[in-house]
């Protein structure tokens, strides 16, 4: 049985580590949006995610430093960075380093 990415034991320690650093930095709106952050869960602002700054299918990192925190909304809304929301930055796909000359 497959399981989901975000399911996995890295995965809830990367969020772990991006949550945390949000509310050490107070950070308390969505950097996209500007809409209030639910940073505690007590149900006071918008839900929120963990979102790459590059998606995962373009190449993005589950590392702390490579993921930010966002409202749901434009999380789900940005998908893979094909789309864009209120001025977010369009995703590009990193071409992988060769050693190959062409």
């Amino acid at each position: 049985m497959a399981s989901s990415r975000t399911g996995s034991a890295t995965w809830k320690r990367v969020r772990k580590v991006v949550i945390a650093r949000a509310i050490r930095d107070g950070l308390d709106k969505c950097p996209l949006c500007g809409t209030l952050l639910d940073l505690h869960g007590t149900g006071d602002g918008a839900p929120i995610d963990v979102d790459h700054l590059i998606p995962y299918s373009l190449g993005g990192q589950d590392h702390p430093d490579a993921c930010r925190v966002t409202c749901r909304s434009c999380n789900r809304s940005r998908g893979n960075g094909t789309r864009t929301r209120r001025g977010a930055v369009q995703a590009v796909r990193a071409e992988p380093r060769t050693i190959i000359e062409w």
